[in-house]
C-alpha cells in the first residue's frame, strides 16, 4: 500500500499568506472607515438641510427675514430679534449666545418647530436649567449659523465690505459669505475644526476648512 506524504508549508509561503491577509484586512478597514465617514456626513447634511428649511419657513411665516442688529445700534432690543457683533469668533461666548437666542426664536413658531423636531433628538442639546438649545453634528461639535452683516455704508465705516454691500463679519470671513444675504448653517466636519476658507491655499487653516459641511454653498471671500 502506497503512502502519500503530506507536504508542509514553507516559511516563505506562510509569510506570503500572512502578508496577503494583512493587505486584505487593511483594504477592508479603509473601505469600512470610508463607508462610516460617508454615512456620518449624510446624517449631518440632513440636519443642515432641516435647519435651512426651518430658517426659510420662518421667513415665509413672517413674510420677512429674521432681523438682527449690533450692540452699538440705538434700536437694539426694540427693533431687532437678534443681536450680533460684527467681529465675533466661532468659539466666542457671543456666538453661543447668538445660537441660543436664534433657536429660542425658532422654536416659538409652531410651523418652524415642526421642522426642527424632525432633527434626530440626539443632535439637539437642551439645557433644562436655562432652556437654551444647541444643534450638534454627528461628531458632537456645535453647528453654527452664519448671518449676513449689517448694511455697509461709506460714512465712518472701517469694516470690510462684502460683495453684497453688507459688512463682512468675522464668521463670514472665516466660513464663507452669506449668499444673497441669506443665513446658512455650517458643520466643522470630521476634523472638528472650521479652519479658514479665506486663508492661503497652502496653509493648514485652509486645509482644515475643506471638510466643512454647509446647508447651502457660501460665497468664498477674498482676504
Amino acid at each position: 500500500m502506497m503512502r502519500h506524504s503530506r507536504r508542509s508549508f514553507t516559511l516563505i509561503e506562510i509569510i506570503v499568506a500572512i502578508s496577503l491577509i494583512i493587505v486584505l484586512a487593511s483594504i477592508l478597514l479603509t473601505v469600512g472607515v470610508a463607508v462610516v465617514a460617508n454615512s456620518e456626513g449624510k446624517v449631518t447634511e440632513t440636519t443642515l438641510t432641516l435647519l435651512q428649511s426651518a430658517s426659510r419657513e420662518y421667513s415665509v411665516m413672517k413674510d420677512r427675514d429674521l432681523t438682527y442688529g449690533t450692540p452699538d445700534d440705538p434700536f437694539t432690543g426694540a427693533q431687532y430679534e437678534l443681536v450680533q457683533t460684527d467681529f465675533i469668533d466661532e468659539n466666542s461666548v457671543e456666538v453661543r449666545q447668538l445660537l441660543h437666542d436664534y433657536y429660542r426664536i425658532m422654536f416659538r413658531a409652531s410651523s418652524v418647530k415642526e421642522i426642527l423636531t424632525k432633527i434626530e433628538p440626539e443632535y439637539v442639546q437642551r439645557d433644562d436649567a436655562t432652556a437654551d438649545v444647541e444643534v450638534i453634528d454627528v461628531w458632537d461639535k456645535r453647528i453654527l449659523v452664519v448671518l449676513p452683516g449689517r448694511e455697509w455704508t461709506t460714512t465712518g465705516n472701517s469694516y470690510p465690505r462684502d460683495i453684497d454691500n453688507t459688512i463682512q463679519t468675522r464668521l463670514e470671513l472665516r466660513l464663507g459669505s452669506c449668499p444673497n444675504r441669506q443665513s446658512f448653517f455650517v458643520s466643522a466636519g470630521p476634523d472638528g475644526d472650521f479652519g479658514d476658507v479665506s486663508a492661503a491655499f497652502d496653509t493648514s487653516e485652509y486645509q482644515l476648512a475643506q471638510d466643512n459641511l454647509y446647508s447651502q454653498r457660501p460665497l468664498i471671500p477674498t482676504p
